[in-house]
Formats: C-alpha cells, sequence, structure tokens
C-alpha cells in the first residue's frame, strides 16, 4: 500500500509541476495591466487559434467599459499607443483631458472645421464663425502645452486623406451627429486604425434621445434617420462582426470599438 501510495505521489508532483509550468508560460505571454479609473482591467483573451510566430491572429481584444470618457487615456497608456486623431474638437476640452493622461502619445491630430455649416446641421454646437474663431483659439492655447498635437482645420473626410492608413492607435469621433455624417466618419478613419486599435465617439445616442433644440436625425443630404450616432454604430459593429461598449456614468456616454489584430 506505501509504495502504491507512493508511486501515485510522485505522479501528482509531476502533474503540478507541469501545470505549474505552464501556467508560467501563459502568464508571460498573456500580460494584463492595472487601469486607474477602471472597474476591471484591458485584457487580451485568446481566441482558440494557434498562434502564428510572432504574431496574434488567434487573438481578440476585450474590453471592459470605463466610468468616464477621460479614463479612455488610461486605457491607451496601458495599451503603449502613440498616435491618435479627434473628429470634432470644437474648444479642444476632451484633448486637453486626454493628453494629460496619456503621456505616451506622440502625435494627436485635432480635425475640426471650425466654421459655421449652412447645410441641414441643426445642433447648438453649429455656432456663427466668429464663435468658432474663438474655439479654435481656445484650443490653440490648450494644446500650447501638448508638442504632439498636430491641427487640421477641415472637414473630417478630407483630412482622412492625409492620414495613412494603419497609422493610428486611436481615434475619437465627435463631429456631425446625424446617422450619415457619423457613419461616413467611422468608415472613412477604420481603415486609419492599426490592427488592436481603440474606435470610439462620443454620444452614444439616438435622435430622440439627443439634446433639445437639435435634430440629429437630419442628414446633410436632407434625408431623415432617426438612428443618429448609435444607429451608425450600431450598423457599423453589425457589418463587421465587432463589439461595443459605452462609458457607463457620462450624461452622453461614449462608446468604444477594439480593432480586431488581424
Amino acid at each position: 500500500m506505501d509504495g502504491l501510495w507512493g508511486g501515485t505521489a510522485v505522479r501528482v508532483c509531476a502533474i503540478l509541476t507541469l501545470a505549474l509550468a505552464l501556467l508560467a508560460l501563459v502568464l508571460r505571454g498573456w500580460p494584463s495591466a492595472a487601469l486607474p479609473g477602471l472597474r476591471r482591467a484591458l485584457v487580451l483573451q485568446s481566441g482558440g487559434a494557434a498562434q502564428p510566430p510572432g504574431g496574434g491572429c488567434g487573438r481578440t481584444l476585450s474590453l471592459t467599459p470605463p466610468d468616464q470618457r477621460e479614463d479612455i487615456a488610461d486605457i491607451l497608456e496601458s495599451m503603449g499607443a502613440k498616435t491618435g486623431a479627434e473628429l470634432g474638437v470644437q474648444r479642444g476640452i476632451f484633448a486637453e483631458q486626454v493628453l494629460a493622461r496619456w503621456r505616451g502619445c506622440t502625435q494627436y491630430h485635432l480635425v475640426d472645421v471650425w466654421a459655421h455649416q449652412q447645410i441641414n446641421y441643426q445642433v447648438g454646437s453649429n455656432v456663427d464663425d466668429k464663435t468658432h474663431n474663438e474655439y479654435l483659439e481656445e484650443t490653440k492655447a490648450r494644446m500650447a502645452k501638448f508638442p504632439a498635437a498636430v491641427f487640421h482645420r477641415m472637414y473630417t473626410s478630407d483630412a482622412a486623406k492625409l492620414i495613412p492608413d494603419g497609422s493610428l492607435d486611436f481615434v475619437y469621433v465627435d463631429a456631425r451627429h446625424d446617422y450619415c455624417g457619423s457613419r461616413q466618419d467611422l468608415e472613412l478613419y477604420w481603415p486609419k486604425l492599426r490592427p488592436g486599435g481603440l474606435l470610439a465617439g462620443h454620444d452614444f445616442a439616438r435622435a430622440a434621445d439627443g439634446p433639445k433644440g437639435g435634430n440629429w436625425s437630419l442628414c446633410a443630404d436632407g434625408t431623415v434617420n432617426p438612428g443618429a450616432v448609435r444607429g451608425a454604430v450600431e450598423d457599423f459593429v453589425r457589418g463587421k462582426g465587432l463589439d461595443v461598449v459605452a462609458t457607463l456614468r457620462d450624461r452622453w456616454p461614449s462608446y468604444m470599438i477594439m480593432k480586431p489584430l488581424c
């Protein structure tokens, strides 16, 4: 009996040793980081496929939503992200919040026409040209301490032609809030992201939930779509088989979509 038990104990010890060795390999291959301001960490999960040498094609990215949109900066910093673009900057408040916490950023494109839009843009932010010029100067003052800031005073569709595909780690969409404009920005800037990059945007809501006095259902071409930002995002991710999450405590939630690694 003692001999039998001794042999069993040896086998159990061998199995435990092997299991611990495998666990160590897994932990080295799948790092995670604690992120300030998040309820849980951004994690990299295996999709179950065999990993090619040096690759990540079998991996999918999973993201737990942060409380507020400013916390996106902590995600970017933890990812080691370096480059980003913000579409629809207005006074530069969000850009300042992000860059103050995203210290690893080396280039941040600020895209805004900073001009009154005459055709079918019935929102409170569509102020007169004088006010837009004041917004631009305010943004420049906010960005003076951030050498990463690059200004593009033009429409998002024009700026997209200047930014190479696969060159960005982060895009934040906050320009037009109608379905057509939102969907166009998603389609134009998705190719600009590197694999594993983060596409996010403001005001994840339908037209009926938008602010009073505005009309998010009206597209620039005069067509009407009540889906607005949320409808555009949901159709976009559905077409690509992706997931979308939104911030938990913002009055106007921000959505987030991770680009697959391959």
